[in-house]
């Protein structure tokens, strides 16, 4: 949480980081394999966090029965997937180049891209 922090919203772990550029902040960032990976662990923790809550919140309302078992285990599992493979997109589309940066920046920059800019690959 601290380096996402620190890497997409302070900027000071990510060295091509320009305030208000979201966009080719996060495909710079992904573009650093290391980062990317460490990001797909991550969000492979987050979907089992998210089954074990979809699957628990049925038991904190009483729907605690094997008649609703099959169906929390689904919902559960689509749930947590669902939002697992929508975040893992993101950094399996940057280091498959499958996005690339909208205009690249010069280091050191401070300036965003603006829609004016013609598109660089």
């Amino acid at each position: 949480m601290i380096f996402h922090l620190a890497d997409l919203t302070w900027g000071s772990a990510n060295p091509q980081f320009v305030r208000g550029d979201a966009y080719n902040d996060v495909v710079y960032s992904f573009q650093r394999p290391v980062v990317a990976g460490i990001y797909v662990i991550a969000m492979l923790a987050l979907g089992l966090h998210l089954y074990h809550g979809a699957w628990s919140l049925f038991q904190s309302v009483g729907l605690n029965n094997e008649r609703y078992n099959r169906a929390r285990r689904w919902f559960a599992t689509g749930f947590a997937g669902v939002i697992m493979i929508g975040n893992l997109l993101f950094p399996i589309a940057v280091q498959a180049h499958w996005i690339t940066l909208q205009c690249p920046h010069t280091y050191p920059t401070t300036a965003p891209c603006s829609r004016s800019s013609p598109v660089k690959s």
